[in-house]
C-alpha cells in the first residue's frame, strides 16, 4: 500500500505545479493593445498571386486575413 501512494503523492504535486502554470500563463498585461488582434494585410490565398495584397475583395474569394495579436 505504501508503494501505491508514492506514485501518487508525485501525481498530486505534478498537477498542483501545472495548475499553477496554467492559471499564471492567463494574463494579458504584457500584451500590445491590450491583446486585441491587429490585422497587417490581407491576401490572395492562390500561390500565384499570393504577393498582391487586397484593399477589398468581392464575396466568394477566398482570403487570408495575416494577423498577430
Amino acid at each position: 500500500m505504501k508503494a501505491l501512494l508514492n506514485p501518487i503523492k508525485l501525481l498530486v504535486v505534478i498537477l498542483g505545479i501545472a495548475g499553477g502554470f496554467l492559471f499564471y500563463s492567463c494574463n494579458d498585461d504584457n500584451l500590445e493593445n491590450d491583446g486585441d488582434p491587429v490585422i497587417y494585410y490581407i491576401r490572395n490565398t492562390d500561390p500565384a498571386r499570393s504577393d498582391s495584397l487586397y484593399a477589398g475583395a468581392p464575396l466568394g474569394n477566398l482570403i487570408a486575413i495575416v494577423a498577430l495579436t
